[in-house]
């Protein structure tokens, strides 16, 4: 088993510290959700925000898009620092040119189903992705 911890609930104020409290706990990773405010209503982390925090330790990264545009998104900004990028497969027009772009990136591609899609509809992707 793997413990990958969000910080959407962390004292913003204390990020580091509060990454540094997680990893004295053991987590295996950070899970960090990049939101837009339209696919899902909140607003989270920003690809700016995972640059100032990758220093802080060498744990994996993963970043989970929850964006109307993840494709858009891949390209407008210089490589996340991630070790597995995670689209939503609905918000994707040509999923397997989306998984190539985060090959690309040197991370470990993932889709993310919503409850109510079936897995079958990821079912053709499965070779494609290591999460």
């Amino acid at each position: 088993m793997q413990v990958s911890a969000s910080l959407l609930a962390a004292d913003i104020t204390r990020l580091g510290e509060e990454m540094q409290r997680a990893v004295q706990g053991g987590v295996d990773s950070f899970h960090f959700d990049l939101m837009d405010g339209h696919y899902v209503p909140n607003l989270a982390f920003s690809p700016t925000a995972l640059e100032a925090l990758r220093p802080l330790t060498d744990l994996p990264f993963v970043i989970h898009l929850e964006l109307d545009n993840p494709d858009q998104v891949l390209q407008q900004f210089r490589p996340f620092p991630a070790d597995t990028i995670i689209a939503c497969l609905d918000t994707l027009p040509d999923p397997l040119r989306t998984l190539e772009h985060i090959r690309a990136r040197q991370a470990r591609p993932g889709l993310s189903l919503n409850p109510d899609e079936p897995f079958s509809k990821a079912a053709p992707f499965l070779p494609h992705l290591d999460v």
